[in-house]
């Protein structure tokens, strides 16, 4: 982190659960398109939940690129040898086929439709999410060795119908950004670094003066010494526990609800004529999505960026009934902050990827 980020973070107050780098505004020189919508944010408030592809809850979503698109080398699963799963198995924490759940073709399926009729309200497996797994399931883009390479064999390759979902009418509502990649292949703690520094592993911890909460009437404040401590510019929201969506230990629409409440309270909040909410996923949690992640100089490096993953941007100041395609990751919200707050970019942030902006509004 630069001490320009540092300096500027204490100016302003800016709080996240796990650091603050974040800054002041200034005047842009030259206006462009959206820069109105830009300079009208003050507030971003990012709510990060756990553990779901792209295509596991938005692969049906009216006129996002969904499992519909995917090519048949995508959806065919290979085994190590190379050649076409001859079935998909879901496989149980012993390592054998687990009889609860039915074989099924090799292709993508609905979770919660029969055969395997598990709903959205109900615990479900969770496969694996580990960093070198994450890479050979991927498989250069041809992303057609999740199965092999899962603890859960083929449950990788279920989805949801999620227009049932709070989270999806906001997605209506506002935008639905459908090429946005999880910034670090893997598991949530690593990508939880990418989130606020866009760099590998540090361990400093914000203090408790600088940790963000949310009070009754939704407005942001900042725990502090000082009852006079002034709102963060930015502030991250950890969904935990029963809220946070991953799978194994909670359901999705607890989640769902608690999020779309969220959303709802910061909507009613004085501050949301000029706040800006993003919400996304850590990472893919172990999920089949289609799209191949950008790769090359100034969209990838030796850690990323992972597989596609949901991100809705909500606000005022975004676009109405919007699919946004332009290529995003978790850095290209440390790229829209640094945009808006004038500050200097983190070495880590991808130098092609989108910085949000294409969302706003004229």
């Amino acid at each position: 982190m630069t001490v320009a980020w540092r300096w500027r973070a204490r100016r302003l107050g800016v709080c996240a659960a796990w650091l603050a780098a974040l800054g002041a505004s200034g005047a842009t020189a030259h206006a462009a398109p959206g820069a109105a919508a830009l300079q009208g944010i003050e507030h971003v408030v990012v709510i990060y939940a756990e553990n779901h592809s792209f295509d596991n809850l938005y692969g049906l979503f009216p006129g996002a690129e969904g499992i519909a698109n995917a090519t048949l080398q995508q959806r065919t699963q290979l085994d190590h040898d190379g050649k076409p799963l001859a079935e998909l198995l879901v496989f149980g924490r012993d390592g054998k086929p687990d009889p609860a759940y039915p074989r099924l073709p090799n292709a993508p399926f609905r979770i919660d439709a029969a055969p395997v009729n598990r709903t959205p309200g109900g615990i479900v497996p969770s496969p694996t999410h580990d960093f070198f797994h994450h890479q050979e399931q991927i498989n250069g883009g041809a992303n057609n060795l999740f199965v092999a390479m899962s603890s859960v064999g083929g449950w990788t390759m279920g989805h949801y119908d999620g227009s049932a979902f709070k989270l999806w009418q906001w997605a209506r509502e506002y935008t639905l950004a459908d090429h946005f990649f999880q910034a670090a292949f893997g598991g949530s703690y690593l990508n939880h670094q990418w989130l606020i520094c866009a760099c590998t592993p540090r361990h400093a911890e914000a203090p408790a003066s600088m940790r963000v909460r949310l009070d009754a009437s939704a407005k942001l404040e900042k725990r502090a010494a000082s009852p006079s401590a002034s709102v963060g510019a930015v502030s991250f929201y950890k969904p935990s526990g029963r809220d946070s969506q991953h799978p194994s230990y909670t359901d999705i629409l607890s989640g769902d609800a608690h999020m779309a409440g969220l959303l709802e309270k910061l909507r009613a909040s004085a501050q949301w004529p000029r706040m800006l909410v993003i919400v996304t996923y850590d990472e893919n949690g172990g999920f089949w999505d289609h799209v191949p992640p950008p790769q090359g100089v100034g969209w990838g490096d030796r850690w990323g960026p992972g597989s596609r993953i949901p991100a809705l941007l909500i606000g005022p100041q975004v676009k109405r009934g919007f699919i946004d395609s332009t290529p995003y990751d978790t850095t290209s919200i440390l790229k829209f902050i640094s945009k808006r707050f004038d500050l200097p970019p983190l070495p880590g942030v991808r130098a092609r990827m989108g910085d949000l902006t294409p969302a706003l509004l004229p």
